[in-house]
């Protein structure tokens, strides 16, 4: 396929969403190498843009003229580029949810693609978060009581 004209990150995210339709459309599964083809970069041009850089990792030259601005710039870049990559997991996660629930049966493979962070990173085993952390307070000890 042709390279696509990636001249700004309104462009990535213009042809993310022209390749989630067209895989919607033709029924093709939007896989990595299937995205890569269609925008016609490599993996690793992929990468940078998918983190609101240019293909080769830089920032975009913008038209903001004060170095402020351009963080700014810099910013939203970074935001909407990973805003169309998130689209795009969500789409890869309802297009598997779905082919699970046709077919009960034939749906390890499903599972699997579905336990990939790109498609969506389910999980069999529920994670508990260990951050608790407890306070005792002993009278006479600590804070300004100490000094009674």
């Amino acid at each position: 396929m042709r390279r696509k004209n990636i001249a700004n990150i309104s462009d990535f995210v213009k042809h993310i969403n022209a390749f989630i339709e067209l895989s919607q459309a033709e029924g093709f599964a939007p896989t990595d190498h299937a995205l890569w083809s269609y925008l016609g970069v490599k993996p690793s041009e992929y990468d940078h843009l998918s983190k609101g850089r240019n293909p080769d990792g830089g920032v975009w030259e913008h038209r903001c003229k004060t170095d402020e601005e351009k963080k700014v710039c810099e910013e939203r870049d970074k935001r909407e580029a990973e805003d169309a990559v998130k689209k795009l997991v969500a789409y890869r996660e309802d297009r598997l949810v779905k082919e699970l629930e046709k077919s009960r049966t034939t749906s390890s493979n499903v599972i699997f693609q579905l336990k990939q962070p790109k498609n969506g990173g389910y999980q069999d085993v529920q994670q508990t978060e260990s951050n608790a952390s407890v306070t005792i307070k002993i009278d006479g000890i600590g804070g300004l009581e100490a000094f009674k």
